[in-house]
Parts: C-alpha cells; sequence; structure tokens
C-alpha cells in the first residue's frame, strides 16, 4: 500500500476504502513497526544479562571449585596435624619415661658412688700402710697376699663403677637431648600446620562472601534477564493480537506480502527455510488454523493423514511435534509458549531446503509476523488455514 502525504488524502483513501468494506493499515503498520523495534530491543537485553549471568555463572563455579579446593587442603592439614599432635604425644611420653629412667639411673650413681668412694677409702686404708705392717700386721703371707688381690680387685670395680656411671649418664643425656629436639620440631611444624589451617579457613571465608555476593549478581542478572524477557513476550503478544486481528479482507487476504491474493499450486515453491523471529534453529513452522493464521489453531496431523495437506519440506526431521511437548513446558509460564502448548509441528531439512505450498489455495499473507519472523499463509481450497513461519 503506497504512503500518501498530507491529512486530507488520507482521510478521502480511508473513506474509499471503507466504502468498499476492506481495511485500511497505515497507522497500524507504523505501530506494528515500532512494536518490532522495541520487542527487539528488549531481545537485545535480555541476551545481554543472560550473557552476564552465564559469566557470573562461570566465575560462581571457580570459586566455588577453588573453595573445594582449599577445603580439601584444610582437611589435609587437618589429618596433618593430628598425625603431628600424636607425634608430639609420642615424644613426650618417651621424655617422661626417659626421666623416669633418669631417676633411677641417678640412684643408681649414687649407690655407685657411695661403692667407688668406700673402695677409694679402702684403697688408701690399705695402701697407706707400710711394707713391714703388711708384712707383720696379718698372721700369715698368705693373709697378706690375699689383702693385695682384694685391694686390686676393689680398684678394678671402682673403675668399673665409673666407666658404667659415665656411660649411662651420656646414653640418658643424649637420647634426652634428642627426644627434646624432635619434640621442638614437632611444635614448630604443628604451630607453623595451625597457622596455615586459619589463614585457609580465612580464605574460605572470604570465597564464601564472594561467592555469595557472586551469586547474588548472577541472580540480579537472571531477574534482569527474565523481566526483558517477559516484557518481550508482552510486545510480542501485543504484535499477535494487532496481527490476528485483522479482519479478513474482501479478496480473503490477511496481509500484506509478495503474491498475498494470488493462488498457489500444490509444490509450487514458496520460500526457503530459516530462522527468523522466535526460532531456536534453521526450521519451518507448520501450522494449520481455523479461522485465520495464527487463530484457531488444530493438529495437522488429521489433514496430513487424510492426504489434503502435503508436508511442506521434501526431505527433513520433525524436531518438535504439536502439543504439550516436553520442550513446550506446559503450565510453565516461563516456558517457550508462556505455559501453552506447541501450536504447529516443527520440522528441519537441510539447511536452505525449498519450502513447499502444502495444497491449491490463495496466498493471504506474506512478511514478518511477529514470532513466526517472515510468515507465509494460505487458505487451503474447502480447507483450513496453513501458515509456515521461521523463513527467509
Amino acid at each position: 500500500m503506497k504512503k500518501m502525504r498530507g491529512i486530507k488524502g488520507l482521510m478521502l483513501l480511508s473513506s474509499a476504502m471503507l466504502l468498499a468494506g476492506l481495511t485500511f493499515y497505515p497507522a497500524l503498520a507504523s505501530t506494528l513497526d515500532d512494536l518490532y523495534k522495541q520487542k527487539e530491543e528488549l531481545q537485545q537485553e535480555q541476551q545481554k544479562y543472560q550473557s552476564a549471568a552465564g559469566n557470573k555463572e562461570k566465575e560462581a563455579k571457580t570459586i566455588a571449585a577453588q573453595i573445594a579446593q582449599i577445603e580439601s587442603d584444610i582437611k589435609k592439614t587437618e589429618a596433618e596435624i593430628q598425625n603431628t599432635s600424636s607425634q608430639i604425644t609420642d615424644v613426650t611420653a618417651r621424655l617422661d619415661q626417659l626421666n623416669k629412667d633418669i631417676e633411677v639411673k641417678n640412684a643408681e650413681l649414687v649407690v655407685l658412688k657411695q661403692k667407688l668412694n668406700s673402695a677409694i677409702v679402702e684403697i688408701y686404708r690399705s695402701s697407706s700402710r707400710s711394707d713391714w705392717e703388711l708384712l707383720f700386721g696379718f698372721n700369715s703371707l698368705s693373709d697378706a697376699v690375699n689383702q693385695t688381690k682384694y685391694v686390686e680387685s676393689v680398684e678394678s670395680q671402682a673403675k668399673s663403677y665409673h666407666d658404667q656411671t659415665q656411660k649411662v649418664k651420656s646414653e640418658l643425656d643424649a637420647q634426652k637431648s634428642e627426644a627434646e629436639k624432635k619434640k621442638a620440631e614437632l611444635d614448630s611444624l604443628k604451630s607453623q600446620q595451625e597457622a596455615y589451617k586459619r589463614s585457609s579457613e580465612s580464605q574460605v571465608a572470604y570465597k564464601d562472601r564472594l561467592l555469595g555476593l557472586t551469586k547474588d549478581q548472577e541472580q540480579d542478572y537472571l531477574d534482569k534477564a527474565d523481566a526483558a524477557r517477559k516484557e518481550a513476550a508482552s510486545v510480542e503478544n501485543q504484535i499477535r493480537r494487532i496481527l490476528s486481528s485483522r479482519s479478513r479482507r474482501a479478496d480473503g487476504t490477511f496481509g500484506d506480502g509478495p503474491g498475498v491474493g494470488s493462488r498457489v499450486s500444490r509444490g509450487e515453491y514458496v520460500g526457503t527455510q530459516g530462522s527468523t523471529g522466535a526460532s531456536s534453529g534453521d526450521h519451518v513452522h507448520f501450522e494449520v488454523d481455523l479461522t485465520a493464521p495464527a487463530r484457531g489453531w488444530t493438529s495437522p496431523w488429521p489433514y496430513i493423514n487424510s492426504g489434503m495437506l502435503s508436508w511442506p519440506l521434501r526431505n527433513f526431521v520433525i524436531t518438535q511435534d504439536y502439543g504439550c511437548t516436553e520442550f513446550a513446558d506446559c503450565g510453565n509460564p516461563r516456558g517457550p509458549y508462556g505455559g501453552g502448548p506447541h501450536m504447529g509441528i516443527d520440522i528441519a531439512g537441510p539447511i536452505g531446503s525449498p519450502v513447499l505450498a502444502p495444497a491449491d489455495g490463495l496466498v493471504v499473507l506474506n512478511e514478518y509476523f511477529g514470532g513466526y519472523g517472515n510468515a507465509w499463509a494460505m487458505k487451503v481450497d474447502n480447507g483450513p488455514y496453513v501458515l509456515l513461519g521461521h523463513l527467509r
């Protein structure tokens, strides 16, 4: 429809179309253009926030992994501290036993020293006597010899006592020194481990706070993305209401575009498979409507099975069926169709596949049509309306 300049020309055109029983669209087209632009901006905003939320999710996973690693290190440190504490307990017990052994040995040393002193006194007493006294102070020479041997024996025993005393004392001192050194090393190691544990626990507390903040930011982005999605869905609903509220023109058409108002034959080329509008990928949305394009939805299967309609693609796979499919997520307001069912059958062929008319009839629409993207629709002879969406 051509644009006319001036209010007078616009009023004259409007009056002429009303007299002819046609619908006047210029203001509507302007409204749709604004809504399309608004929806596109909202979708971009949604994608921006979703991307930001995705980055925060990755960041949160990284922080969570760091926390898990630190907590694992803390558990290892706790095990090391426990092991070191056990070692310290063992060394302490050894020291206690050594101290007890030292007390016993010290008592033995006292006895040894007493014996040693007695032996020294006896040696001194015996050696201080003159040879004459030694010779004649005994009943016989044999007694003198025996006394001499006794003195030598006492001297030898005294030396043995002295050597034993020094050896025992040296061994005990060495063991005690080694045990005390080991205990000092273990105490130092335990202090280092506990300091590392405290530092690690501090890191976990900091990471936990950071993780909480990151998750809050992620949720904030998700909320903003959801708000943008809801607003875009609201705009899409406005677009659909405007499009679906179009009255059927006298020639049987509802919209504009190439070929609208002309007849088409089954199997005739009408477009190319694409991914325009609210599409999750390259495919064709095959929809059957009873009263108008995007109104009075019904399952395409009875019409396909009866042979009234043929598939609009030659080689394809069905990617989503009609109705409450798993992807449709019926009942969930956040679902792709606002909690409702999928109103058509999605089929996908090789990229660039030609789209063919499914029956003989009248082309009633060929334009951008909200979430359907570039849509083509026809009125089947003595049959329903068929809408094909997401075309290039």
